[in-house]
């Protein structure tokens, strides 16, 4: 088998065998970092392969900068022990939160009316917004901060991915797929189709597929080394056993637990049911105590009494 791409650089190795998905030193999942990284692409959700990539040297989009002590975060002067976000990074994020709301409002119902077979991404606002509140509000450990921006950055590049693929159909009539070019680098996708391949090579979407090597003519010329996953991301995780891991947030923060990888990206982005369960922290399980005792009838997520 041999992996084609077009609109790419380079192609990234697989990922190790036995590897397992978990928060790393970066605040990102390492080798399954699904915003970084092509996954395969799904009828419901044509838009991922629309996700931007950070380009080496180029900070200006808070969503593709990484979340540092130095810029990100600053002591709360009301509430001692507490950091939030740092003036510039709450204003950035508050800019795309204001923007990403007013879209969504107004073009979610568009979207469903010309396109009703893709998943409309409520989900990924709704985490966006979270992990922005979590952040603005105030936390004492900086894993947790690291884990409410980064559920930020998740949840607001998906949406700009959105726009970007939503903007493309418009002025062709019945179309369904890519017309214009990203504004920039892409995340990719992984297909297996030709005609979706074919449709990625006119457009600046990155795309990867797998061929049987003699049956095509390939240039010997443009054949290129894996590029090692470990150059991309930090791949050194922050806990050895993410199934020994504390959870003091929401279960959807963490990377999940898996049987088939296929399945990896849509139970990252809560539309597959994970296989693990909750482990709450000590001050966690506290929270859900209110909870159940505030609304006895119901079960909610923590994101519902952020809104």
């Amino acid at each position: 088998m041999v992996m084609v791409a077009v609109n790419s650089t380079f192609i990234l190795e697989p990922i190790p065998h036995g590897s397992t998905p978990a928060i790393c030193s970066d605040g990102l999942w390492g080798a399954f970092e699904w915003t970084h990284h092509p996954q395969l692409y799904q009828e419901c959700a044509p838009h991922l392969g629309f996700i931007q990539l950070p380009i080496n040297g180029d900070e200006c989009d808070i969503l593709l900068r990484p979340v540092s002590k130095g810029a990100s975060w600053t002591p709360m002067p009301d509430k001692r022990g507490f950091f939030t976000l740092s003036d510039e990074w709450h204003h950035l994020l508050e800019e795309k939160h204001l923007a990403m709301t007013k879209f969504c409002w107004d073009e979610f119902p568009r979207v469903q009316a010309k396109v009703p077979h893709v998943e409309i991404p409520h989900l990924a606002l709704e985490r966006a917004r979270h992990g922005f509140f979590g952040a603005r509000d105030g936390v004492r450990s900086w894993a947790d901060f690291q884990d409410y921006v980064r559920a930020a950055q998740h949840g607001f590049l998906e949406l700009e991915a959105f726009w970007d693929w939503w903007g493309s159909l418009q002025g062709v009539s019945g179309s369904s797929w890519f017309v214009l070019a990203p504004r920039r680098s892409s995340r990719g996708l992984l297909v297996q189709n030709l005609d979706i391949f074919e449709e990625c090579c006119h457009c600046n979407v990155t795309a990867f597929i797998e061929v049987l090597a003699y049956q095509y003519q390939l240039d010997q010329d443009s054949y290129v080394l894996w590029a090692p996953r470990s150059q991309l991301c930090s791949t050194t995780p922050c806990t050895t056993d993410p199934r020994a891991l504390k959870h003091s947030k929401d279960l959807w923060h963490y990377p999940p637990v898996i049987k088939h990888p296929v399945n990896f990206e849509g139970t990252a982005r809560g539309y597959v049911p994970q296989e693990d369960m909750l482990n709450p922290t000590e001050e966690f399980q506290q929270v859900l105590d209110k909870q159940d005792s505030k609304a006895p009838a119901h079960k909610y997520s923590i994101a519902h009494f952020l809104f």
